[in-house]
């Protein structure tokens, strides 16, 4: 699941625009339990909703070794808000964000 996660973000969520877009799906998936926010980039498409975040293969399959996963909401949320800190460190080789992901 991580490994998707980690694709996601730096392969499909690297522009600010698209950041803040999925941080507003989850704001709205957090306050409309029964509605489901798509977003996607180029490896991945993935459904938010109020209990988790289903991730799917924009080219493999599950016989391809990419089944589809899913983690909870507030799962992918702490990894975004993570990673858009990062993104707005200074460039340098020595920018670090840690964070912690629960299971």
């Amino acid at each position: 699941m991580y490994q998707y996660i980690i694709y996601v973000l730096t392969g499909d969520l690297y522009l600010q625009k698209d950041i803040d877009e999925n941080l507003e799906f989850i704001y709205q998936a957090e306050n409309n339990p029964n509605e489901v926010y798509s977003g996607g980039g180029q490896g991945f498409c993935w459904d938010i909703s109020a209990e988790k975040v289903v991730f799917y293969h924009n080219e493999f399959d599950e016989e391809d070794g990419w089944p589809d996963l899913s983690c909870s909401l507030h799962t992918f949320k702490t990894a975004l808000i993570a990673w858009n800190a990062f993104l707005q460190l200074p460039k340098s080789i020595h920018s670090v964000v840690e964070t912690v992901i629960e299971e």
